[in-house]
């Protein structure tokens, strides 16, 4: 009984011994609350290409939406990572920030905010799409770009500079007015395009997949509204096979690449099984990329197609592809319109910031042309725009 009291007199003189952890006189890591404050005002670079860095301050009606990712607790401070949405009246950018913090006075204060990791998604209010194209070497005029119009993006909407199906001009009392008076009506339509569309002077932003984007000067046009329609500016430089223009400061940052050899043969295949190949018809491809389509961070494969014999397209063809173990699964299509034969992926971009690529086509027949942007949204493949262009 004695040496069991020994025991218990021990196990009670250990315990008193034991010292209780000493808390931590650090205050609480950020919250969100406290995030959101600080980044007001703060400035980082949510934009690096061979222009340089672009920087942004944050306002405080600019932060539309600030998400905590994780925290990073150090002994001197703490790192935190945050998701952020910000919008000015130009412009709206995403992407991940990280945000430095230290101790001062038992306070948590911010000393320094950085992008994390690649470009922001970024996406203007407004601005103009142009299909580039290069003019043959052998012209009278080489080093020149032809900049087609495809649409103009404003408020959330696309429209096209040139409506083939609107009615001519009428005299005052509604009749179809004389030669003269339609000529002078058609000139000042024309004019008014030009101006609004392809001004002389306008910096025009041209990306092509492989190649940094670099800006050329629009120095000339053309319009055409009576008879055959077109809307065409000219600028002095080169362009790949094909390329994309806008009048966006920073469009053109989508990762584009070009889909391995096996990518391609299995989106080759695909296609074939869409189109018919028969009767001594092939099918050829008019280009391939590969992209993030659907913004789930792995890319999906796109390409063009046209079936015909020799150089005579019947049929056109666009199809985007996911690839799996057993091939390339199907994730959208579209097929030319009656009279266009021939399709041509012009480029891939995420137009409107959202972390998913638009497909951006050309559909062309004997006498006329048109484009077409297909978008992902609410989990489907959908036409965001589909006209322009112009023909006779």
């Amino acid at each position: 009984m004695r040496a069991y009291g020994s025991v218990i007199a021990y196990t009670m003189m250990l315990c008193a011994c034991r010292h209780e952890p000493t808390p931590d006189p650090r205050p609480p890591v950020p919250d969100a609350r406290q995030v959101r404050s600080d980044l007001v005002g703060a400035t980082f670079s949510f934009y690096d290409d061979a222009d340089g860095a672009r920087p942004w301050t944050i306002g405080a009606d600019e932060l539309r939406d600030v998400q905590l990712v994780d925290t990073t607790a150090r002994a001197d401070g703490a790192r935190v990572r945050v998701r952020v949405v910000l919008a000015a009246s130009q412009r709206t950018i995403r992407g991940l920030l990280d945000l430095d913090y230290r101790l001062a006075d038992d306070r948590w204060a911010l000393r320094s905010v950085e992008r994390a990791g690649p470009n922001f998604f970024v996406g203007d209010a407004a601005f103009v799409l142009y299909d580039v194209s290069a003019v043959p070497s052998d012209s009278l005029f080489p080093d020149r770009l032809a900049l087609d119009v495809i649409a103009q993006f404003a408020d959330g909407a696309w429209t096209a500079p040139l409506d083939r199906r609107a009615a001519p001009p009428l005299a005052p009392d509604g009749s179809v007015p004389s030669d003269s008076l339609r000529d002078r009506g058609a000139a000042q339509r024309a004019d008014s395009i030009r101006q609004a569309w392809l001004p002389t002077g306008r910096a025009v932003r041209v990306w092509s997949p492989g190649r940094a984007p670099r800006t050329v000067t629009i120095d000339s046009a053309e319009v055409g509204v009576d008879g055959c329609t077109y809307a065409v500016g000219w600028a002095q430089g080169r362009a790949d096979a094909t390329a994309l223009g806008s009048t966006s400061s920073v469009l053109g940052n989508t990762r584009v690449r070009a889909p391995s050899a096996r990518d391609v043969r299995a989106l080759d295949r695909l296609a074939a099984t869409r189109l018919d190949t028969g009767g001594g018809r092939r099918l050829r491809s008019t280009g391939a990329l590969a992209a993030d389509l659907d913004g789930d961070g792995t890319d999906e494969l796109v390409g063009s197609y046209a079936v015909g014999a020799d150089t005579l397209a019947v049929a056109g063809l666009v199809v985007a592809a996911r690839m799996a173990s057993d091939g390339a699964r199907l994730l959208f299509e579209r097929l030319a319109e009656p009279g266009r034969e021939r399709m041509t992926l012009v480029g891939v971009a995420d137009l409107d910031a959202d972390g998913a690529a638009e497909v951006i086509v050309r559909e062309e027949g004997a006498e006329a042309y048109g484009y077409r942007i297909v978008t992902f949204r609410a989990g489907r493949f959908v036409d965001a725009f589909r006209g322009g262009g112009g023909g006779c």
